[in-house]
Parts: C-alpha cells; sequence; structure tokens
C-alpha cells in the first residue's frame, strides 16, 4: 500500500514508460526511438494504402468501366461530382482542423499558461530518460506538489533538458510549476519550458495533407481522362474512387474526433489533480462488467468516503483489474482517492 501521506495523481497513463530506477543508454534509446519512427511511418503508410491505394487498384485493374460506357443522366452526374467535391473539401478542412490547427492551439494555450499561470514548488519523486539528442534530453519527471487547494499530488510531466550535465531535475531537486487555474492542457508544467515542434509528427502530419491535396484534383483529372469518353461527368457514382476515397477518409476523421471527445477524461483527472481533495474510500461493492482487456477483468467499483465537512458520499468507477489483485479489492478494503469537492461523485482511485 502507497504511503497516505503522499497523494498520488498520475495523469500519464502510458504502459510504455515503465518505472526503472536505472537511466538507459542513449543507443538502446535512440535504437528504440528509430523503431517507434519506424513503425508510425509505416503505420501512415499502410493507412493511406489501404483507404486511397486499395480503391484506386481495384477500380482500375477491373474492365468493367472501360466496357460498358457511362448511362448516368446529366442531372445525377452533377450531383455526384457536387457530393465528391464536398466530400474532399470536408476531409481537408477536418484534417487541418484536427492536426495542424490544433497543434497552434496548444502552442496559444501554454503561452498563455506562461503568462497567466499559478507559481507553485515541486520536488523531482522520479526522473526518466526517454531520448537523447542533439538539444538535450528527452525526460518524464514524476513530480510532487500541493495543488490549488493545498493537497499533496504527484504528476508526470514530459520536458526537454537541454542541459543534462548539470542534473537540475535529479530525484529530490526542487523545480518552479505552473498551475492553469483554466484547466488547459496541459494543466501543469515546468516554468520556463515553452512549447516544441515534434519534427516526426509534424513532418508525417505535412506529408499526408499534401499527399490529399493532390489526391483529389488528381483522381479527377485522371478519372475524366480516362473514363469519360465524350460522356462529361457521367461516369461518376458512389463507388468510383474521387467520391468512395473521401467518404471513407472523413468516416476515419470523424471516428478520430469522436474518441477525442470521449476522453474528456483527462481534463477530469486534470481538474482533480488541480482542485482534488485526497481521502481514504472503502469499498462496498464490486461487480465485473464482463469486458476483459488483455484477458484481465473490468470492475465497476462503488465506494464511500467522508468528506471534507463531514459528510458521507458514494461514488462508483471503473477499473481494470489484474487477476492477482482480486483478493485486494474485496468489499470493506480502502484504497486512496482524490474526489471534487464540489462534485463528490467525481474521484479518480491512486493506487
Amino acid at each position: 500500500m502507497k504511503d497516505h501521506s503522499m497523494v498520488c495523481a498520475s495523469l500519464r497513463t502510458s504502459e510504455m514508460l515503465k518505472e526503472s530506477t536505472m537511466t538507459p543508454s542513449s543507443d538502446k534509446i535512440s535504437s528504440g526511438l528509430g523503431w517507434l519512427r519506424f513503425f508510425l511511418f509505416f503505420f501512415v503508410a499502410f493507412t493511406l494504402f489501404m483507404t486511397a491505394g486499395l480503391p484506386l487498384i481495384i477500380h482500375y485493374a477491373g474492365d468493367e468501366w472501360k466496357m460498358t460506357p457511362p448511362d448516368q443522366p446529366a442531372t445525377a452526374a452533377f450531383v455526384w461530382l457536387g457530393v465528391g467535391c464536398f466530400l474532399w473539401i470536408l476531409v481537408l478542412v477536418l484534417f487541418i482542423d484536427n492536426f495542424i490547427l490544433s497543434q497552434f492551439r496548444k502552442k496559444r494555450l501554454l503561452e498563455r499558461l506562461l503568462q497567466n499561470g499559478r507559481h507553485a514548488r515541486g520536488t523531482v519523486v522520479q526522473k526518466q530518460v526517454l531520448q537523447v539528442g542533439a538539444r538535450g534530453e528527452l525526460l518524464a519527471l514524476k513530480v510532487a506538489f500541493r495543488n490549488l487547494v493545498d493537497a499533496e499530488v504527484e504528476t508526470t510531466i514530459d520536458m526537454v533538458d537541454s542541459e543534462p550535465s548539470q542534473h537540475r531535475f535529479a530525484p529530490g531537486k526542487t523545480v518552479s510549476l505552473l498551475l492553469d487555474p483554466e484547466i488547459g492542457d496541459p494543466a501543469v508544467m515546468i516554468q520556463g519550458k515553452g512549447f516544441q515542434w515534434n519534427r516526426t509528427i509534424m513532418t508525417i502530419i505535412v506529408l499526408v495533407l499534401l499527399i490529399l491535396l493532390t489526391l483529389a484534383p488528381g483522381i479527377l483529372v485522371y478519372s475524366y481522362m480516362q473514363e469519360s469518353r465524350g460522356y462529361g461527368w457521367r461516369y461518376l457514382g458512389f463507388g468510383h474512387p474521387f467520391i468512395l476515397i473521401p467518404f471513407i477518409i472523413g468516416i476515419e476523421l470523424v471516428i478520430y474526433m469522436v474518441i477525442r471527445k470521449l476522453s474528456g477524461a483527462k481534463r477530469k483527472n486534470s481538474k482533480l489533480l488541480l482542485y482534488g481533495k485526497p481521502a481514504t474510500a472503502t469499498i462496498i461493492n464490486t461487480a465485473q462488467t464482463g469486458l476483459y482487456i488483455n484477458e484481465q477483468p473490468q470492475v465497476r467499483f462503488t465506494i464511500e468516503f467522508e468528506g471534507s465537512r463531514g459528510r458521507i458520499h458514494q461514488a462508483s468507477f471503473k477499473k481494470v483489474v489484474d487477476l492477482l489483485r482480486i483478493p485486494d479489492i474485496a468489499p470493506g478494503k480502502t484504497i486512496p482517492i482524490l474526489y471534487d469537492p464540489e462534485h463528490p461523485e467525481q474521484i479518480q482511485p491512486l493506487d
């Protein structure tokens, strides 16, 4: 059981970052990041091939469009032409907003935090080197600090240390933090560390944007030259690549947006990090939801805890539990939590 004098509120949920007391070598980090970049480029290329390349190959590898003259009515042909143009414009707008403009919005949020953030002092609990490069070391720092309601919490912050030889962020060192009262993203950052572009991600985004900008007019011109045969746009239909490809990409972008929208737990956890108070909750009921992730059951917990004003509150949450820990979650057991004093039903387990 964790020390109850320290309340942990880790916002970073990546399972790839395992806790370690040793700093990995530069060669191992560079090799791992090289494979990560390769996988990222491969994933994007594979997705583009399945979304755009495969429909083009299937369409033009067949001979049906060559053997059958276009018989679409002129009105329907212009309708499909308009639908295709609309879908391509929609795809470009959604892509630019979600992957390019969002980066500038994040930059503005960081600049606002640098100007208006609340100052706090934190202590480095753990340091992990993620990457060694020409600009310094990319670190994941677990930092303990007192939040805006004077509760002691912890969070993990990613940052670049441009002067690693000075060991300014070794465990036990004190760091200056900025807390965002408006619960932006990020809600906590190291003072003096501004925005830096991720070159790998931005390179991929720009390449995909150029491909989309080239693909739309390219398909339209090529298909007209090959398929019109004096019939104008009568060859267009829902199954044509000019319409089918942006339709598929649009669905993918909408799914991406829905997933981001549903991941509102990040803002909820950020609010608990900045304004949450610690408490010890008693488990009063547990029940499996029927969902398994990596062969581990998801369990719905019903807990009871005493708030700061002496009132007893109940709340529930879902969590994937290791099978070996099933005995530790029996009714009557206690767990540390953070809760929102204004909305006590909003809690975050800390173990």
